[in-house]
C-alpha cells in the first residue's frame, strides 16, 4: 500500500556503465548501491542538529530525506511552487516518476517543507540553522551573439508542455538536452533543425544511448547539422557559418537554446556566513546528473552531526 514510497529506475544505464568501466556496480537513484563497504543503513546521531536547505531538486530531496534518517531536524525551502522537470517528453516519464517519487518521500517524512519559498537573511534568522546546504541547480548559457529583441527564444532546460512554440524550430545546441528536446519537438509536429559546434551529437551521453539517440533524431528532426557555429539570431532564422566558412540562414519562428548550464556558484557563496556548517551540492557547484548529486547529497547529509 506505499507504491509511491518505491524508488523507480530511470532505466539510466549507470550500473551498466560503472560495471563495464571499472567493474563497480552504482545506481543513479540509490546511493548506497556501490558502497555497502561503507554504509548499510544510516546510523541516527547522537548530534541532532536544525538543517535548512535551499532547493527543492533531486539534491536537496535527497539530503533532506538522509538528514532526517539520521534524527536531524530539516527545513526544505522551494521557489517554485513544485518541480516541473521532464514533464515536456513521453520518453522522459521514467525521470518524471522518480521526480513524483522524490515528492512523494519527503512529503510523508517530518521535514518542514516551504514551497514558494526562497532562502534569504530572514529565513535564516528564524530558522537559526546548525547547517545550512544549498542545492539551487544551475542556470542556461545565454549564447553571446548577436539578437534580434523581438526573436522567441526559449532555453531547452526549461521548455514545458505549456511553453509556446512555432512551427520552424532551430535547436542550437546538440548535446544530451538539445538532442532530446529536438526529438520531442519534432514528434509532437514541429519542423525541428540542430545546430551544433561539435562533428558528434550527445558527446556528454553513455555510449548506448548516445548511439539511439542520434537514430532518433535522424527519424524525426528535419536536420542535424554538425560543424555549425551560430554566429547570429534574427527575428526570422538563425545565422550560421559551417566548417568551410560558407555562411547560411535556418528560418525560426523559436529558437532553442541548449548550449550548456552554468552553476549559480556565485548566489550560493552568499549563503556561506550564514550558518557554522555550510555545504554546496549539485548543480550550483558542477553541473552533472541524477547519480552525481544523489551521491554528493547523502555525502553531505552524513558528515552532518558526525561530531
Amino acid at each position: 500500500g506505499q507504491a509511491d514510497q518505491i524508488t523507480p529506475c530511470l532505466r539510466c544505464g549507470e550500473c551498466q556503465s560503472g560495471l563495464m568501466k571499472n567493474r563497480v556496480l552504482h545506481c543513479a537513484v540509490n546511493p548506497l548501491i556501490g558502497n555497502e563497504d561503507s554504509f548499510y543503513h544510516p546510523i541516527p546521531t547522537n548530534h541532532q542538529r536544525t538543517v535548512l536547505i535551499a532547493g527543492g531538486g533531486p539534491a536537496g530531496c535527497q539530503a533532506a530525506m538522509e538528514a532526517v534518517s539520521r534524527g536531524h531536524k530539516v527545513v526544505l525551502c522551494e521557489k517554485l511552487a513544485g518541480l516541473k522537470y521532464a514533464d515536456n517528453a513521453d520518453f522522459k516519464q521514467n525521470i518524471a516518476r522518480y521526480r513524483d517519487s522524490l515528492a512523494a518521500k519527503v512529503a510523508a517524512l517530518p521535514i518542514d517543507i516551504r514551497l514558494n519559498t526562497t532562502v534569504t537573511q530572514e529565513i535564516v534568522d528564524e530558522v537559526r540553522p546548525d547547517a545550512l546546504i544549498i542545492a539551487i541547480g544551475a542556470q542556461p548559457w545565454m549564447l553571446p551573439v548577436p539578437r534580434d529583441d523581438k526573436a522567441h527564444i526559449v532555453f531547452g532546460a526549461g521548455l514545458r508542455k505549456d511553453t509556446p512554440v512555432g512551427e520552424n524550430v532551430v535547436v542550437v545546441g546538440g548535446g544530451l538536452i538539445g538532442s532530446e528536446e529536438a526529438v520531442a519537438l519534432a514528434r509532437e509536429g514541429h519542423k525541428v533543425t540542430i545546430l551544433e559546434m561539435q562533428d558528434l551529437l550527445a558527446p556528454d551521453a553513455m555510449r548506448t544511448y548516445q548511439e539511439e539517440l542520434v537514430g532518433q533524431v535522424g527519424d524525426h528532426c528535419s536536420a542535424a547539422i554538425t560543424g555549425a557555429k551560430v554566429t547570429a539570431i534574427t527575428d526570422t532564422g538563425v545565422v550560421y557559418v559551417d566548417k568551410g566558412g560558407v555562411e547560411h540562414t535556418v528560418p525560426a519562428d523559436t529558437v532553442l537554446l541548449a548550449v550548456g548550464m552554468k552553476p549559480r556558484a556565485a548566489e550560493a557563496e552568499t549563503f556561506r556566513p550564514c550558518a557554522e556548517r555550510f555545504r554546496k551540492l549539485g548543480d550550483c557547484v558542477k553541473v552533472g546528473n541524477v547519480k552525481t548529486v544523489t551521491r554528493a547529497a547523502f555525502d553531505a547529509a552524513m558528515t552532518i552531526g558526525a561530531y
